[in-house]
């Protein structure tokens, strides 16, 4: 975008206590407003950047959107509110007590021209502006599926070719195919059943892998008895693991195979292409070998007793939002040894260097419709920001113990109610 082609500015004044006031001077442009200095880019000439997002727009009625969904009594009423969603798309997934399920993908999505996808920038001229949204009948949505029950694991959920095309990135699908294989084994799902199928650990990348690992050369004795302890193991990247640990670094590893050609170390949040290109092609075997053996010095060298659990290697980390920065930050930050990883029902996405666990599930609820009063629900920490309040951490022993407490709608106590009262003017 060529500088000096605003389409308006304006100045911003964000007040800072016991400080000068930050001055910020907002460009914004027919495209979006210019994020140049934001995030520091420039185009191939150094022009202006700006960003197009639909929920920058003036007539989003989004907050309406989720007001009507909480008063919605059927199915055709709530898909009716979620129309009025604009952003963020967004999984809905609908459930009723006359037994009804559905599922609703909402949300205001770009039309492009052909050969925009809005995954790269592209000039400022007119040529490349949307041409309108794609309408709420085209967005995908089902009722009542002829399987018994939906997935949803932020996976593509639509076949591959579906138009109007919606969007790119999805998460792997080996989540949602472990729910689904779980859920098939039951003949009928009960309360403990969910509970089990949130708290799993069972990793299908194993699976997926685990013909490249029984084809890896290798001649180190004690690699070997690892590689044979891997075969044996069931797949489960559970805390007391250790053949868990040797699995996920072996991972690591392997995902540095694109390294020297895009200057990116870990290719590991994308499996696909991995397992394409070593198992079903068959490439690059020497590499995937000695990837074997360099996850077992890495371990190694950072544990110094060998190998070691995955657990203590694999901490969960919670820090608070706003101290994790000070010099005391570590006095609020709560650790935990768990399992699982970036592809588990229970996920644990982790830092590839430290291993530590930064997003993972931050709330677990089960809702029984036959009987409300047997929901259950957990999330990690506790009600209160407030580090010296009883109640900052005091969920946290129950949600590393896969325990729930009640999600009572009667028969509770109330020990203090506070009203919001609008000020008169």
């Amino acid at each position: 975008m060529e500088r000096d082609t605003f389409f308006s500015k304006r100045t911003e004044t964000i007040v800072v206590k016991n400080d000068q006031p930050d001055i910020l001077v907002v460009k914004e442009t027919v495209m979006g407003p210019v994020v140049s200095q934001a995030l520091n880019i420039t185009g191939e000439n150094d022009e202006d950047v700006a960003l197009r997002w639909v929920a920058l727009d003036e007539d989003d009625t989004t907050a309406i959107a989720m007001y009507k969904v909480m008063y919605a009594r059927n199915f055709d009423e709530f898909r009716s509110a979620l129309s009025l969603l604009t952003n963020p798309a967004q999984n809905f997934i609908y459930a009723d007590i006359q037994g009804n399920i559905g599922y609703q993908c909402p949300g205001r999505t770009p039309i492009r021209v052909e050969g925009h996808s809005g995954k790269y920038p592209v000039h400022s001229n007119s040529s490349y502006h949307w041409q309108g949204f794609v309408s709420f009948s085209e967005l995908p949505f089902v009722l009542n599926p002829k399987s018994g029950f939906i997935v949803s694991a932020n996976n593509q959920v639509l076949p591959n070719g579906y138009l109007p095309h919606i969007a790119y990135d999805f998460a792997s699908p080996q989540r949602a195919t472990r729910i689904v294989d779980m859920i098939n084994l039951k003949s009928k799902i009960q309360v403990e059943d969910m509970i089990e199928i949130q708290l799993d650990t069972v990793t299908v990348l194993y699976s997926q892998l685990r013909p490249l690992i029984q084809r890896l050369v290798l001649t180190d004795d004690d690699a070997n008895q690892w590689r044979n302890k891997v075969l044996a193991w069931n797949g489960n990247v559970a805390a007391d693991s250790e053949e868990a640990t040797v699995f996920e670094v072996f991972y690591l590893e392997l995902s540095k195979i694109l390294q020297n050609e895009t200057g990116i170390e870990y290719w590991n949040r994308r499996p696909t292409f991995l397992i394409s290109h070593f198992v079903e092609k068959n490439l690059n075997l020497e590499f995937a070998s000695e990837s074997f053996l360099r996850a077992l010095n890495r371990i190694r060298s950072i544990s110094k007793k060998g190998i070691i659990p995955w657990g203590q290697l694999h901490h969960l980390s919670i820090q608070h939002n706003i101290m994790e920065n000070s010099p005391v930050g570590c006095l609020w930050e709560r650790r935990a040894s768990i399992g699982g990883d970036d592809f588990t029902i229970n996920v644990a996405h982790f830092d590839r260097e430290n291993f530590d666990v930064r997003t993972g599930p931050s709330y677990r609820h089960i809702i029984d419709l036959e009987d409300m009063d047997k929901s259950l629900f957990i999330f990690p920490m506790g009600e209160s920001g407030n580090p010296y309040s009883n109640y900052f951490d005091n969920l946290l022993p129950s949600y590393l113990a896969g325990k729930y407490i009640p999600m009572r709608m009667s028969g509770y106590d109330v020990y203090s109610t506070l009203s919001l009262v609008r000020k008169k003017s």
